[in-house]
């Protein structure tokens, strides 16, 4: 059945949303996950207060052609893997709602506004009990090997990157705690071990710095507290309200990518160490963390509301479309971001530069119905308390952290190992 004629394009070349959904017999959300994986390419023409966006049909035609030779059953199981589709995994953790994520039946908006501290995240996320009163954790002393090596990485900080300290820090602490056996008959647990890694990769922060090196947790200092002083700024009451909400609303979000590579890992047995750090690698990616760090120059590098718009309509002219915007999850615009953004606008004073910035937000929104991400929310909140450059991706993923290490736990209580099918379809690549 053929749309209207007022919903078709004049060019033949391209197709509008309802056509090209029509013809993929796909849903909305689908065509959108389509474009974002680069499969399908999208011209954005702004008409007044509207955005239309036209679809190339050669690339429609492409995965049209594709779909036809599968079986029903493979385009089931393929659908899964995607937004969109059918649930594979049972989790208690996290649940995603149109007002934003829930964890262990907790509004996490309601926790970062509360002010709650990183570490009641993490204990309620891995546990299920709540925590009333504020809790520092234990410091355990690091190794004397591992502090060796962590010091040395100081070297390589201007060459890479705050996941590559993330994830070899990680594995080199992994290494100096021994097997497996030798942790547990030491008395140590998963939860301990992990309460460790989150302290041990906090002191990577260090290497964003002007120091550029590693920073241990001090005795008797919060996780918010140690990441400030790490960056070099002084952890003031208001500092660490923002850093707590940031790290809170980024904690867990289901069944993302990183969250499932740990997972993977956790089914195979490997230790809590080796999971994370497959997931540091994983959100590493420039769909994900990386993300942050290409805001980082869009925002830095245009100074007003009209430039910032001009580079995204761009972006979406040529069918790039700027990472960091319009969840697939929630086409109304992602909640955690709606309230990190609502929380820095009540605590941070207003400058030239925040204000240019909330301004394009919005203007964004209602004129092209694009809608920030949380790794938008956190951008500005690098660039509101002059965090430096690379900040903002840091933070995404370590408070990911808590996340993935409730998802290896989960996981291993399962005592399944995860291993998909692939539905083979021959040679054909989409590419070609």
């Amino acid at each position: 059945m053929q749309p209207p004629h007022s919903e078709r394009s004049a060019d033949t070349d391209c197709l509008t949303r309802a056509e090209a959904t029509a013809l993929l017999g796909i849903k909305a959300e689908t065509l959108y996950t389509y474009v974002s994986r680069g499969w399908i390419r999208r011209l954005t023409q702004p008409e007044g207060n509207q955005k239309q966006s036209l679809y190339f049909r050669e690339d429609i035609e492409k995965i049209r052609a594709r779909s036809d030779a599968r079986r029903k059953e493979g385009v089931v199981a393929a659908g899964a893997m995607q937004y969109g589709g059918k649930p594979v995994i049972a989790t208690a953790i996290t649940e995603i709602t149109a007002a934003g994520q829930r964890y262990r039946n907790r509004s996490a908006n309601d926790l970062a506004i509360s002010g709650v501290p990183f570490e009641a995240i993490a204990e309620l996320l891995w546990s299920g009990i709540w925590l009333d009163e504020p809790v520092i954790w234990k410091l355990d002393p690091l190794p004397a090997e591992f502090l060796q090596m962590a010091n040395s990485l100081s070297s390589l900080a201007a060459h890479g990157n705050i996941h590559d300290m993330f994830s070899m820090t990680a594995l080199a602490l992994g290494m100096s705690r021994g097997s497996l056996v030798e942790r547990i008959k030491q008395g140590e647990t998963l939860v301990s071990n992990a309460r460790q890694l989150i302290q041990a990769t906090a002191g990577c922060f260090g290497f964003l710095s002007g120091k550029r090196a590693y920073r241990p947790v001090a005795q008797d200092e919060s996780i918010a507290e140690a990441l400030l002083r790490g960056l070099g700024l002084d952890p003031a009451p208001q500092r660490l309200r923002l850093v707590n909400a940031a790290l809170t609303l980024s904690a867990d979000h289901e069944l993302n990518p990183a969250a499932f590579a740990a997972r993977i890992a956790a089914s195979s047995e490997a230790d809590l160490h080796s999971c994370i750090v497959a997931a540091i690698c994983t959100h590493s990616g420039d769909l994900t963390a990386r993300a942050c760090d290409r805001l980082e120059e869009l925002f830095g590098g245009a100074a007003t509301k009209a430039e910032l718009l001009q580079q995204m309509i761009a972006l979406e002219t040529s069918a790039q479309a700027l990472s960091g915007f319009s969840h697939p999850l929630y086409p109304k615009g992602d909640p955690r971001a709606h309230c990190l953004l609502r929380i820095i606008r009540e605590t941070v004073p207003p400058t030239r530069k925040l204000d240019e910035i909330y301004d394009f937000l919005d203007e964004a929104a209602s004129r092209l119905h694009v809608y920030p991400r949380i790794n938008v929310a956190i951008v500005v909140l690098r660039i509101a308390l002059e965090l430096p450059a690379g900040s903002a991706a840091g933070i995404y993923t370590f408070g990911r952290t808590a996340g993935w290490v409730a998802h290896v736990m989960e996981q291993r209580l399962t005592g399944l190992l995860i291993r998909p099918r692939a539905k083979y379809v021959g040679s054909t690549d989409l590419a070609d």
